[in-house]
């Protein structure tokens, strides 16, 4: 698999192949989105970490040794924006500490508080299939695991229920509080647009 992987990474440089790259995008994304997850702080943070990583393979596709194997030095590009975003982020930290001296904002406070209110009435409206297990879910962190053992019901049964609750929570919220909480519904679907994107601009095969 792994070689299959390098060998598509080379079409796409070596002839522009964009089929292949999206073949490698598809095998490798994912993969790389739960290592995101793992250093980021929010779900967007780890989509960008992954954009950002095809983008810098795709303008260094040239540096790729050919004996090494493809995953392995996408998870290096992936760490290495990973480390600047810390850095950043601790540089700005150590610049607003002043500010933050005198504790949480009120009016942050309050904001939270009724996002969390009205999060709680989108989730008390949904149908009495959905809302237990979409509320054990997003108010107490269940995975689907154990949500199955609450609700007496197999993984797969549960796993469909949480699935369809949260999509019917999101239709149910604001457009922009639907996508800030729970993201795209298809969360790679517009990086992957976006990389494909950028490798046929590289590739001087037009647009994606």
């Amino acid at each position: 698999m792994q070689s299959d992987l390098k060998l598509l990474f080379l079409r796409w440089r070596e002839r522009g192949d964009l089929d292949a790259l999206a073949s490698v995008f598809d095998a490798t994304a994912p993969a790389l989105l739960k290592v995101a997850l793992h250093l980021a702080r929010r779900r967007d943070e780890a989509e960008d970490l992954v954009q950002a990583t095809f983008v810098t393979a795709l303008e260094r596709s040239s540096s790729f040794d050919e004996r090494r194997e493809l995953l392995p030095w996408l998870s290096g590009i992936l760490a290495m924006h990973a480390r600047k975003r810390l850095a950043n982020r601790t540089r700005e930290a150590a610049a607003d500490a002043p500010e933050a001296a005198g504790g949480e904002d009120p009016l942050d406070q309050a904001s939270a508080r009724e996002l969390e209110a009205l999060v709680a009435r989108a989730v008390d409206e949904l149908p009495a299939t959905y809302a237990r297990a979409v509320r054990a879910h997003v108010e107490h962190g269940v995975a689907p695991r154990e949500l199955a053992e609450q609700l007496g019901v197999s993984r797969v049964n549960a796993r469909a229920r949480l699935h369809r609750g949260l999509k019917l929570l999101r239709r149910a919220l604001p457009a922009s509080l639907g996508a800030r909480l729970f993201g795209a519904s298809d969360p790679l679907e517009h990086v992957r647009t976006a990389v494909l994107s950028r490798g046929a601009h590289l590739s001087g095969a037009g647009s994606a």
